[in-house]
């Protein structure tokens, strides 16, 4: 093994680590619960080793620290581990079906996809009429 693989590595690792961030960031934002880019940082960065987790059970320990600093409920910390898997679990779907080079394994995973960004929103949705007064 070169040294050129081990740096395309690490870069490719930082940059997959980096996106995973903006995707959370993003999400907490886009659901209401609003955090400095730094205090996010150091969360998500601080809970990171909770990612090697079986089925990213420990993920969903980096959103109850939401819910200890009252910056979410429960339930929301328990959306944002749900759409956070589900996104996961597209992204796989999507690189299996590309792999197999079929047309109905890559239908379905589009489908899955639009499915599990259509359930968020409706989530979404009910959460911003709900506290309309």
């Amino acid at each position: 093994m070169s040294i050129w693989s081990i740096i395309y590595l690490t870069i490719f690792m930082l940059a997959a680590i980096g996106f995973r961030w903006v995707r959370w960031h993003f999400m907490l934002r886009r659901w209401g619960t609003r955090l400095k880019t730094r205090q996010s940082i150091l969360l998500f960065m601080g809970t990171l080793p909770l990612n090697f987790t079986p089925l990213g059970i420990g993920e969903l320990f980096r959103n109850l620290v939401l819910v200890r600093k009252d910056l979410t409920t429960f339930w929301g910390a328990l959306m944002y581990w749900a759409i956070d898997r589900g996104l996961d679990i597209v992204a796989g779907a999507l690189i299996m079906a590309l792999q197999l080079e079929n047309a109905f394994s890559l239908l379905t995973g589009l489908i899955t996809g639009l499915l599990v960004f259509y359930s968020a929103s409706l989530l979404s949705i009910r959460k911003n009429t709900s506290s309309v007064d």
